[in-house]
């Protein structure tokens, strides 16, 4: 999945390929666990730095925390472990 959505994640500039989990979130009534102030990407190249929410966690009820955890918890990728 690649897909981009304001749904799950308020800063995206570019909708894409939403339209099949938008359908599938309302259809089963599922929470977004996403929080925009945990990221769970992070990237560096050529001298530059960011961070995004990329992985989208969805439940049938309501997520009260998603914490990641932290370095020492490392996968030797390029995203965080969800506790």
């Amino acid at each position: 999945m690649n897909s981009h959505s304001r749904r799950w994640y308020p800063r995206c500039r570019e909708q894409r390929d939403a339209t099949f989990w938008d359908e599938i979130i309302d259809e089963h009534e599922l929470e977004i666990g996403n929080d925009d102030d945990r990221h769970t990407y992070h990237w560096a190249r050529n001298g530059d730095e960011g961070r995004w929410s990329i992985a989208l966690t969805l439940a049938t009820r309501a997520i009260m925390q998603w914490p990641t955890l932290d370095g020492s918890h490392a996968t030797g990728a390029d995203h965080e472990v969800i506790e």
